[in-house]
């Protein structure tokens, strides 16, 4: 007998929850850091690792503390003018 899955359904589907969560920003995803802690939210929702609830008080903790401000908002981790998931060769 063959190991591994008969049908490709759950791999599918997998695809399906991604593209309606990332939809059109996929093209918008230039930022390698960002992208892979995306992608790490998503496979914790999509495997059942995450409590709203839990998160929502971690944040509102986090932001208590530092009197209701994120520290150091939408840093950018790629040097300006070269994306990390960008081709630098026009297409």
């Amino acid at each position: 007998a063959a190991a591994g899955p008969n049908t490709t359904g759950a791999l599918e589907e997998f695809f399906h929850q991604l593209d309606e969560t990332i939809g059109d920003r996929a093209a918008k995803l230039t930022n390698k850091v960002r992208t892979d802690a995306l992608l790490k939210l998503i496979a914790a929702r999509r495997n059942g690792w995450t409590n709203q609830t839990r998160w929502a008080e971690l944040i509102r903790e986090h932001l208590t503390r530092h009197h209701g401000h994120a520290p150091q908002q939408r840093q950018h981790t790629d040097p300006k003018g070269a994306p990390s998931l960008r081709s630098p060769y026009p297409p």
